[in-house]
């Protein structure tokens, strides 16, 4: 669920297997009313296991990425304002619909859009998180985040820097890795990356978080290491703090 002044938009995958696109609702908040449910633009051929959707921070525009069960398709589509639309298929192959193997997140700034994604190609590069960039017209082409885990990526987390275009990506891996890498919006290149560990102690959960606080601009990405205590490294802009242990957690 999404909130863009003064509506706001509510999308569900529906598990039905003549549906082909995702559903949403809109509600009106000057009126306070619910649309009925309307159809989002067609992704697929099944149900779709993941639904994530973000909002611009300047505009009435928003986007979603989903995964397909069926076709193993992971795609985003973008919401002008009154409708769903301009669909771009990342991958058409994707991990396991076990894995949130994909994230979105607007340029706060710019208001230009990122997609991270596994690809689980045949080819040496399905090991790193590929991405691609939405500048407003036209989406790049397909490129890797090079990170050099020892397996294909399962859950991904993206977070956007208040009042900047620059962005955080975590993400865990099925070797029971953990990476993370900066954007920098300026140059448009991702860099900066940090092996977290290799040893989460699980392949099947989401062992991983991502956070700025609002007022420093500093960024926290958590993860879990094979015992009870979850870590945390802080990025300040510039470097990587190191390893710390957050509260026990039994």
């Amino acid at each position: 669920i999404t909130t863009i002044l003064p509506s706001i938009i509510a999308v569900c995958g529906v598990n039905v297997s003549t549906l082909t696109n995702p559903c949403y609702y809109y509600y009106v908040a000057a009126t306070g009313t619910w649309s009925a449910r309307k159809n989002c633009a067609s992704v697929a051929d099944y149900r779709n296991n993941w639904v994530k959707m973000v909002d611009h921070p300047s505009d009435k525009t928003a986007a979603m990425i989903t995964h397909s069960s069926n076709s193993d398709l992971t795609q985003v589509q973008r919401w002008t304002g009154s409708s769903w639309g301009n669909v771009c298929v990342l991958t058409e192959n994707y991990k396991s619909d076990s894995y949130r193997s994909s994230d979105l997140a607007y340029e706060r700034v710019r208001g230009n859009l990122m997609a991270v994604y596994q690809d689980d190609a045949d080819t040496a590069w399905d090991q790193d998180p590929q991405y691609r960039y939405f500048d407003g017209t036209t989406w790049s082409d397909q490129a890797s985040i090079v990170c050099g885990g020892g397996d294909e990526p399962t859950f991904i987390r993206l977070a956007a820097k208040p009042g900047g275009d620059e962005l955080v990506m975590v993400y865990c891996d099925e070797s029971e890795d953990a990476f993370a890498a900066v954007w920098n919006g300026t140059t448009q290149t991702w860099g900066n990356v940090v092996a977290l560990t290799t040893a989460t102690g699980t392949t099947t959960a989401e062992c991983i978080a991502v956070a700025y606080e609002s007022l420093t601009g500093r960024c926290l990405v958590f993860y879990s290491e094979d015992d009870t205590e979850p870590r945390y490294r802080i990025w300040d802009g510039a470097n990587w703090g190191a390893e710390t242990l957050a509260l026990d957690t039994g």
